[in-house]
């Protein structure tokens, strides 16, 4: 089901503007930066959007520095440049709000131009139409700006909400249209870009989609993305093989998604490394002259180029994703290393590495994302754990793992979001720490070396840090009614506490192929962000487990009562 609201209204009464912070080149604070966006700057220069600080680093490209660091936001989640002078527009997904920020030479003026509900998430540019699209994955929207000639006040303020949590968003200015990514499973759709009408959402054969661009043709459009076969064994020979998983760039003809008949599973799909050397994790992807295309792969720390009928495999630093391509120069944000790494396409290697700044030691958390995102932890580099755990989610996928004690029982994978209260883990509860949980995930799917003990604290101290999704929906009338339901119907008996878990196992009328009918329930803590759920996906929405399953229900519940025990759980 789609919401489309329009409003038109003017905020300039609302705008905030500031000075923001600026540190010059000998001045450069020591901090984690985490570039996610870089743009093409004015005159020799690469702008540099980095999340974790916040900030927006100058490069002059003749010297290869930063010459300027600017402070503008709380975090940023993606940044694009807009056609008036010198100016960027940024997402804060900390402070939940959309920034413009006006360049000049040690100087950045920052306008708040919008408070969001929730996280913003990718944005693209309609520069014809004056229009600023950005998705929020939480929300399962995707909103619209438009704005008036000089780009200084938004007019009117559209949405529209998706069957899916979108995160990638491309436009595609030929059709006039736009691709919406799913955040963790294989969903794309297609809006018309002026009205935000959905034309159709449709389903890929794989998850973690992390890039989209279209083809220099303009025909066709690539999606990165990675593959699970399906009915597979996560044993180290299905790994090794490359039987399991396979990480790839995806072509479909844009005209496709328009047609209801057409088949999606069978776009042209480019399989990347191999058997010793596998790539997990593709992300950013660029087109562009020559027939180029390049994929970073964040997993493995490397960019794979084609161009000219030539394939390369170039290594560059630590989790690379956001590119761009100007000349005969490739420039990567490596987003684990702080740094960019420049690629002569003629030549096809590094040939420098631009430092963003000096940084702190990392602490036990960070050591533990920069882990969490190292498919180096695998054999022969097959997946990481965001492979599985999309984000520190789920790719909602069903996986036949040892997270039973054996083979023959397919499971879904849950999400780690929140996971630090919940033991005991793994859906039988036989992991009574997450330590254990971590060594045995590592060791028997991802089939990799042991961690180290510090490693082993490092994951844990990440995931104790990953908080519980927001609520899809507020609190409201129906949903302290639903509450009443949950409890009148002894929901919490196995759903409770702040958590809405509990540390048992419990026959829950639904046996797995081995027979096993006790779990330990997951908690319901953003249970909405779950488009399938029970241990093995049998139902495809909380309503079906209201309503089709009856879950542990002694007797159907009315229509009023079922829509107030769905509200109240997608208030949690």
């Amino acid at each position: 089901m789609s919401r489309q609201n329009l409003i038109r209204f003017s905020l300039l009464a609302c705008l905030i503007s500031m000075q923001a912070n600026t540190v010059v080149a000998e001045e450069l604070k020591a901090t984690l930066r985490r570039p996610v966006a870089l743009l093409a700057g004015r005159g020799d220069t690469l702008i540099v959007a980095n999340q974790r600080s916040g900030s927006l680093s100058i490069v002059d490209l003749k010297t290869r520095r930063v010459v300027d660091e600017h402070f503008v936001a709380a975090s940023i989640a993606d940044a694009a440049a807009l056609p008036v002078g010198t100016t960027v527009v940024v997402l804060d997904d900390q402070e939940n709000s959309v920034k413009q920020v006006t360049l000049s030479p040690g100087r950045a003026q920052v306008t708040t131009l919008m408070k969001l509900k929730g996280q913003p998430t990718k944005l693209a540019v309609d520069i014809e139409n004056r229009r600023l699209l950005f998705t929020q994955k939480w929300q399962h929207t995707v909103r619209a700006l438009q704005f008036n000639r000089d780009w200084q006040q938004v007019l009117a303020v559209q949405d529209v909400e998706l069957s899916f949590a979108p995160r990638d968003i491309l436009l595609l200015p030929n059709l006039k249209q736009l691709v919406v990514a799913a955040a963790f499973g294989g969903r794309l759709g297609l809006l018309d870009a002026a009205s935000l009408k959905i034309i159709s959402q449709r389903e890929i054969d794989g998850h973690n989609i992390r890039g989209l661009a279209v083809a220099p043709d303009g025909k066709r459009f690539h999606v990165t993305h990675q593959q699970f076969v399906p009915d597979t064994l996560a044993d180290y020979e299905e790994l090794h093989w490359g039987r399991m998983m396979s990480n790839a760039i995806q072509t479909f003809d844009i005209g496709d998604l328009t047609k209801p008949g057409s088949n999606l599973l069978t776009g042209f799909l480019d399989e990347y490394g191999g058997i010793g050397g596998a790539m997990a994790d593709p992300s950013g992807v660029v087109t562009g002259p020559d027939r180029l295309s390049a994929v970073a792969f964040a997993g493995v720390g490397e960019v794979a180029v084609r161009q000219r009928g030539t394939d390369r495999r170039i290594r560059v630093q630590a989790g690379p994703d956001a590119m761009l391509a100007q000349g005969t120069s490739l420039y990567v944000a490596n987003r684990f290393a702080d740094s960019i790494s420049e690629i002569d396409l003629s030549q096809g290697k590094v040939t420098n590495t631009i430092s963003l700044g000096p940084t702190p030691a990392m602490n036990a958390v960070d050591r533990g994302e920069k882990l969490f995102f190292d498919a180096r932890l695998s054999h022969d580099g097959w997946l990481s754990c965001h492979s599985c755990h999309t984000d520190g989610h789920s790719a909602g996928l069903l996986v036949d793992t040892l997270g039973d004690g054996d083979y023959g029982a397919p499971k879904r994978i849950p999400s780690l979001l929140g996971t630090r209260d919940t033991a005991p883990w793994g859906w039988t509860g036989k992991s009574t720490s997450l330590e254990q949980q971590i060594r045995k995930s590592v060791t028997t799917t991802m089939h990799g070396d042991p961690l180290s003990q510090q490693q082993v604290d490092d994951l844990v101290a990440y995931l104790k840090s990953l908080k519980s999704p927001p609520a899809r929906n507020s609190a409201s009338t129906s949903a302290k009614q639903g509450q009443q339901v949950f409890q009148r119907n002894r929901c919490s008996s196995c759903h409770s506490g702040k958590t809405f878990t509990s540390d048992g196992v419990y026959d829950v009328g639904l046996s797995d192929e081995r027979d096993r009918r006790s779990f330990n329930p997951p908690s319901l803590l953003g249970v909405s962000h779950r488009p399938q759920l029970f241990h093995d996906a049998r139902a495809k929405s909380l309503r079906a487990v209201i309503n089709q399953f009856q879950h542990q229900l002694k007797r159907p519940l009315s229509e009023q009562d079922s829509k107030a025990l769905l509200a109240y759980l997608k208030s949690l």
